[in-house]
């Protein structure tokens, strides 16, 4: 679920340990949002929101290396048992590539043709699902890209 703080939270806090199971809160993706009494344009304190989730394992000897190994994969899983719907590391590396992509200013179609090209000769996208598109015709000074 999604919290809020005026610190920067920590990754991982071990509330308590009981009868030989921890209780431990996790935390990602902190980033900086204007405070409630910032919104109305009137300055404000920093505030963070992050994700945070609350899970309950058993206590093993190094439990804070664990957590940190198994970070992403416990937050994704206790995500998903709220609802929140947590995009693959594909989809993820795909929309980073495609803001890289608008960040370079490739942004044309002969540029997006020329990253699909490149995506289908690595393997990482299949050549039928880039024939599936559809065709779109725009002059690009004297080639038309399809």
């Amino acid at each position: 679920m999604k919290s809020y703080s005026d610190d920067i939270p920590r990754p991982i806090w071990v509330r308590y340990v009981n009868d030989g199971i921890a209780h431990v809160c996790i935390r990602r993706g902190a980033r900086e949002v204007p405070a409630p009494s910032a919104m109305d344009g009137k300055p404000g304190r920093t505030q963070y929101e992050y994700d945070e989730v609350n899970i309950e394992l058993p206590d093993r000897p190094h439990l804070d290396i664990y957590l940190f190994a198994h970070l992403d994969e416990l937050m994704d899983i206790e995500l998903a048992k709220e609802g929140v719907i947590v995009p693959s590391k594909d989809e993820r590396i795909a929309a980073l590539e495609g803001a890289l992509l608008d960040l370079m200013g490739a942004s044309d179609p002969a540029s997006k043709a020329k990253f699909l090209a490149q995506q289908v000769t690595l393997g990482r996208i299949d050549a039928a699902a880039v024939e599936a598109l559809p065709v779109v015709e725009e002059p690009v000074g004297k080639i038309v890209v399809r």
